[in-house]
Formats: C-alpha cells, structure tokens, sequence
C-alpha cells in the first residue's frame, strides 16, 4: 500500500516544492520593485 502511494506523494512534494520557491521568488522581486521605485522617487524629488 505504501509504495503505491510513494511516487504520488514525491510528484506532489515536487509540485508543492516549486510553487513554495515561486512564491518566494515573487515576494522578492516584489520587494525589490518596491525599493527601485523609492529609489525613484527619491532622485526626482
């Protein structure tokens, strides 16, 4: 039973493995869009 089920969890482990690092990834660049555009602002003004 449990080696049926073990190429199903480590293919859903994957998966939710690359959507966590996605997210992450977009909170940084997120982040970063944020300080670029202060930084922006900060030299026109």
């Amino acid at each position: 039973m449990t080696s049926n089920n073990d190429p199903f969890n480590r293919e859903f482990n994957k998966r939710e493995t690359k959507r966590r690092t996605i997210k992450s990834w977009l909170f940084l660049g997120f982040i970063f869009l944020i300080f670029v555009i202060a930084e922006l602002i900060h030299r026109l003004s």
